[in-house]
């Protein structure tokens, strides 16, 4: 068993150590010039904290610290943040959005001169999630809510705009979803075109 965790609420390197204790296999990390943030926790700790317990992985501290110097001028090169842990982050247990996903809105907003309204996308992700059957917030189906939280917000109103990708979600086209779509949001979003209601593979060509 592999764990991949983000740090981006705190809680990932006591999820680690937890893990490890469970008899977890392999866990991510990264080295400490790119841990934290919405990255992996730092490998530095996690091998400190398991020194000396039955779960020590052995690895050298001095060695690892060698290898983070080596990756500290890679990040200052290549002018990468170092990884923070912020106020938005820690929302992550309402707003529930991965850290890459946040990292990836931050910059859809920038390049449309809209960093600052990044709390209201957050806000509106879990609104458009709700509407849509609460599509879990993972690949493909959580750049789809986001995408669309993203146009809801910039747009002023919802729902006024829809990528193509969503109007399938809401067809059926990725199947179907763990609760029923709201139906005034279906219909403002494909009207009456009909609903797949079965798998969708069966309906491709042999």
């Amino acid at each position: 068993i592999q764990l991949h965790t983000h740090y981006i609420g705190g809680l990932a390197i006591a999820t680690l150590l937890k893990a490890a204790e469970a008899g977890v296999d392999i866990i991510d990390t990264a080295s400490v010039p790119m841990a934290f943030g919405s990255s992996q926790p730092p490998v530095e700790t996690i091998v400190r904290a398991l020194q000396d317990t039955e779960w020590d992985t052995g690895l050298s501290l001095h060695d690892l610290f060698e290898i983070a110097e080596h990756f500290e001028q890679i990040r200052k090169h290549k002018g990468f943040e170092r990884g923070v842990t912020r106020i938005t982050d820690m929302k992550v247990f309402e707003h529930q959005v991965p850290g890459g996903m946040i990292s990836n809105f931050y910059s859809q907003l920038e390049e449309q001169k809209a960093a600052h309204r990044l709390d209201e996308v957050l806000k509106e992700i879990p609104r458009v999630r709700a509407d849509l059957g609460y599509a879990p917030l993972v690949t493909p189906t959580s750049q789809l809510i986001g995408n669309q939280a993203v146009i809801n917000v910039l747009l002023g109103e919802r729902y006024k705009m829809c990528p193509g990708e969503v109007k399938e979600y809401v067809r059926g086209c990725y199947g179907k979803p763990p609760a029923p779509i709201d139906e005034e949001v279906r219909q403002k979003i494909i009207g009456d075109t009909p609903v797949i209601d079965v798998r969708p593979a069966d309906l491709l060509e042999p």
